[in-house]
């Protein structure tokens, strides 16, 4: 049976759709510089033209004997839009290739076992990291809102959701642009030197009630010992990117149903007229 014109062309289509789909999918956001640490020095997340969903971000806060002194990168802040209010979460997870698991890194809940594979675990290593939630007021002011700064008790990778656990029981109000920022254990944010968060329980998800909690973040601060930076990778759900400024499509539409055809006119030469296709 000779295929027609007609079919060529859908079938061309139909896989160019396809194609497209899975071109699109494409790399979580990678940390492009240094993200800034306030609302005017923060990174635009973008993604692909055709596919803005918000899989993962992916940093480095890189160690150096000068933490104190003010010249490393202690914070890093990233735009993104929430469409997802209720169902947002951002968490940190370990890197591919993590040490082995250990046992003192379990949350205390039965069985509390730590065998390789338990997703409650955290691995040796693990950099002990925070984040935070603000929401953007205008180009330059941005508000605190939520933050976490260990997921599980005795484990340094917080998991950050949509609704704060403490009294004010803080939620994001709804879907728009938020900024999500992460730093090293011990670094907060302030406003006018004042804490915008008062965190009573790590573990918790914290609503911004600290004695800065209702005016704009301006500034970083430390408490304890500074912590080591490492590479991170934020997952993220309940959120989407932004596409890239004079959006052009990674792969040519016109060039995949140039692929498209050439695979059908090498596959009439291999295997003649099968298999059949056919049109309702």
């Amino acid at each position: 049976m000779q295929m027609t014109k007609q079919v060529l062309i859908r079938a061309a289509v139909a896989t160019t759709l396809v194609a497209v789909s899975v071109a699109t999918a494409g790399p979580d956001h990678n940390e492009t510089g240094d993200a800034g640490s306030l609302r005017s020095t923060a990174q635009k997340v973008t993604k692909f033209c055709s596919d803005q969903t918000l899989v993962s971000i992916a940093g480095s806060l890189p160690t150096s004997a000068s933490a104190v002194a003010g010249a490393e990168d202690l914070e890093d802040m990233f735009l993104i839009r929430i469409v997802d209010p209720m169902h947002f979460e951002a968490k940190i997870t370990p890197p591919k290739n993590c040490p082995a698991l250990t046992p003192d890194c379990c949350p205390p809940v039965p069985p509390n076992c730590c065998s390789p594979g338990t997703p409650e675990c955290c691995p040796s290593g693990t950099p002990d990291l925070q984040l935070w939630l603000f929401r953007p007021d205008g180009p330059v002011d941005a508000f605190g809102l939520l933050s976490n700064d260990d997921g599980f008790a005795g484990c340094g990778t917080p998991h950050l959701v949509s609704t704060a656990k403490d009294l004010e029981g803080a939620t994001i109000p709804a879907p728009g642009e938020y900024l999500l920022a992460i730093s090293r254990k011990g670094r907060f944010p302030t406003a006018g030197g004042k804490p915008i968060f008062s965190v009573a329980d790590p573990t918790d998800v914290s609503s911004a009630d600290g004695l800065g909690g209702d005016d704009p973040h301006d500034n970083w601060d430390w408490v304890g010992s500074p912590t080591t930076g490492a590479a991170y990778f934020i997952d993220v759900v309940g959120a989407e990117a932004f596409a890239p400024e004079g959006c052009v499509p990674t792969v040519s539409e016109w060039g995949l149903i140039a692929m498209t055809l050439l695979s059908l006119v090498v596959g009439w030469r291999l295997y003649g007229n099968r298999p059949q296709v056919a049109w309702s």
